[in-house]
């Protein structure tokens, strides 16, 4: 066998040993559970920031907007839970709070296939729903409602000039995406093109080592 054939064939081979070595670290990365953070680093519980949110409706000394605000955003940005690019099936609910309002307005379940956030997950989604709910003229004002899309009873009941109120601009502060939460995940199914490669090059080494 020539010289040349013989680095060829040593380079085949070690290409297929590398892609197969990639592609079993990158499966065992992908389907390996998610580490918990740090100790002392941890997201608090939904249950932590349901009482936030309960604490701050009208409670003389309660949470105020600005600390709600700072602990709503260390929960949301405590991304661990939906890092990988394993599938997520990922609940989504849209609540109004205002006082008074209350309701639940809208819920979805979605499946992401890549890495995010919480905080983006819920940014997309409130944004999306305003989106197909709400119509407005050129200078911001709405001017229709999509009852038909909104869950609470009480507010399919309101007439378009309440419901016009509120999902204006000054009310939407009281519009928002609680923390979605993952239901169920799973490793992602491994690519046709990656099984190709592996194959194309075992069979470049075959006729390499049958080569005269």
């Amino acid at each position: 066998m020539s010289e040349w054939v013989r680095w060829v064939n040593a380079l085949a081979a070690f290409s297929v040993v590398s892609m197969e070595r990639f592609l079993g670290a990158f499966l065992r990365v992908a389907a390996a559970p998610i580490r918990p953070p740090p100790e002392g680093q941890a997201a608090p519980q939904i249950g932590s920031v349901e009482a936030w949110v309960s604490e701050s409706q009208g409670s003389p000394g309660g949470v105020t907007n600005e600390e709600r605000g700072e602990l709503m955003t260390e929960y949301y940005c405590n991304d661990g839970e939906f890092a990988g690019d394993d599938l997520k099936l990922v609940e989504v609910n849209i609540v109004s709070d205002k006082f008074g309002d209350e309701a639940w307005l809208y819920q979805n379940r979605v499946l992401i296939n890549y890495s995010t956030t919480r905080e983006a997950v819920a940014s997309q989604k409130l944004s999306d729903f305003l989106t197909s709910v709400v119509v407005e003229d050129r200078s911001g004002n709405v001017t229709e409602v999509h009852s038909d899309m909104i869950l609470d009873s009480n507010w399919k009941k309101k007439s378009p000039n309440e419901l016009n109120e509120l999902f204006s601009r000054d009310n939407r502060k009281y519009i928002y995406a609680r923390p979605p939460r993952i239901v169920d995940r799973w490793p992602r199914r491994d690519r046709d093109y990656d099984k190709e490669q592996v194959h194309v090059l075992r069979n470049l080494v075959d006729v390499m080592k049958n080569k005269p």
